[in-house]
């Protein structure tokens, strides 16, 4: 490493930083995840087309608590809305 840094002329811990930014770009969300809760939040939308992001969320966990699933955050619920052009 302290050769690499001293011939780009960069300190390490610039070198260090740079690389471990790269390994936390590719965590990124799993969009598999995103398409399974879908079909819910669509189902949701339509039966109650004036409730936001938030009561959607809710009875989205709701929903997924009965099922014994995972809960699923409210800014997750807001991004898909979003992308899939519900609000």
């Amino acid at each position: 490493m302290k050769a690499i840094a001293r011939t780009l002329n960069v300190s390490r811990s610039n070198l260090t930083e740079r690389l471990n930014a790269m390994k936390r770009r590719t965590q990124m969300y799993k969009k598999i995840e995103d398409e399974q809760i879908l079909p819910a939040i669509l189902a949701i939308t339509h039966k109650r087309s004036s409730y936001g992001y938030r009561r959607v969320s809710t009875l989205l966990n709701q929903e997924l608590t009965r099922q014994q699933q995972p809960r699923v955050n409210h800014k997750r619920v807001y991004r898909i809305i979003k992308q899939n052009q519900l609000l």
